[in-house]
């Protein structure tokens, strides 16, 4: 499916975030903040290099 996502213009980004057992392990409270805070960042990043 991507090759053909790719050919026709549509760009693509895989995201790995932290899902919410690794938080609660890490002691992150609340356990959703990290993986809502990589998200952020994603879109951030993705916005970042929208023209290229």
């Amino acid at each position: 499916m991507l090759p053909a996502l790719l050919k026709s213009g549509i760009s693509v980004v895989l995201v790995e975030h932290r899902l919410i057992q690794k938080t609660i392990a890490d002691g992150v409270t609340p356990p959703v903040k990290a993986p809502l805070h990589d998200a952020a960042r994603t879109v951030q990043f993705v916005r970042s290099k929208a023209s290229e």
